[in-house]
């Protein structure tokens, strides 16, 4: 199963940052292969949080175009909506922990454990996944 980092599908779907013709090729190859893709409700709202935010300019979009993106990405076959084990917290709390690590931490723990629960990879730009034991991710912009 891949679970996708919200940074790189932000880049994906954003052609005013350098990061975007990588990330999109890896992502329209991911939504149009047969493997498992997980997506947490963190990440589905992150990117309409983002996506829509004023503070991008032009690379704003409204908020029917995000909703229309995420509800595209729902429909695939092989998407999953990840939902929190019944330990969610507890382990949320230990990878922050083990990472030796603050609040800044608790979004990426967060998809850490539900990549962890869900035996996913997790595929980001943001090397502090690095940090989380027992956490299997990658990142495909160098890759």
């Amino acid at each position: 199963m891949i679970l996708p980092d919200l940074n790189l599908l932000l880049y994906a779907y954003n052609p005013h940052v350098p990061q975007y013709q990588k990330a999109a090729e890896w992502w329209s190859g991911v939504m149009n292969g047969e493997e498992l893709i997980g997506l947490p409700n963190e990440v589905c709202l992150g990117f309409v949080r983002i996506a829509t935010n004023c503070r991008l300019g032009a690379a704003a979009v409204s908020l029917s175009r995000a909703r229309a993106v995420v509800a595209g990405w729902l429909q695939l076959p092989q998407v999953r909506v990840l939902v929190p084990a019944p330990n969610h917290f507890g382990q949320v709390m230990d990878l922050i922990a083990g990472a030796m690590g603050s609040g800044a931490l608790v979004s990426d723990a967060v998809l850490a454990a539900h990549a962890i629960q869900n035996r996913a990879t997790l595929y980001s730009n943001d090397a502090d996944f690095s940090r989380f034991a027992g956490l299997t991710w990658r990142n495909p912009l160098v890759d």
